[in-house]
């Protein structure tokens, strides 16, 4: 694969179990356990998981710009 797509992968791969388990957690607390859990966990996840993509490509390289930027001693 071309090396260029590895940024929007690594974002994938870091958006789909961040923003499942988030909407997961945030319905069990706000509705508990119940016949209808998972099809509201897949109806919130299905608007969570594109935000969390466009955040994730926005912040990750400004916060490797920052990280980046630190002193680090080794």
């Amino acid at each position: 694969m071309n090396r260029k797509y590895y940024h929007y992968i690594l974002i994938l791969f870091i958006s789909i179990p961040l923003s499942g388990t988030m909407t997961l957690v945030f319905n069990l607390m706000h509705t508990g356990f119940h016949f209808e859990t998972i099809v509201n966990w897949l109806q919130s996840w299905v608007v969570a998981f594109p935000v969390a993509y466009c955040v994730a490509l926005i912040i990750v390289p400004n916060a490797r710009k920052l990280v980046d930027k630190i002193n680090w001693k080794p």
